[in-house]
């Protein structure tokens, strides 16, 4: 069954990327106190989030989302994060 999740994950990068790009940035600074912690993204949608805290150096990465389209692209390229559905 399709869910509109289904639509939304495809566009949801190239559509919101760029806009939540410096919110991404400002999060990873104020965690930088907690690098050596896990971190749990909630509803992490397509885990950008944790991609880019996984980039620079961040190591116990876990994300949660209830949308499986969304975590198949959290999935792409390796990075050592922890999914969850």
């Amino acid at each position: 069954m399709k869910s509109e999740y289904d639509f939304i994950a495809k566009i949801y990068d190239p559509v919101l990327y760029l806009v939540l790009k410096p919110i991404r940035i400002a999060v990873m600074k104020m965690l930088l106190k907690y690098k050596g912690k896990s971190i749990l993204d909630l509803c992490c949608g397509t885990g950008n989030q944790l991609k880019l805290l996984s980039r620079n150096g961040f190591k116990d990465l876990h994300c949660l989302d209830i949308s499986n389209p969304m975590l198949e692209i959290a999935r792409k390229n390796n990075y050592r994060i922890k999914i969850y559905n």
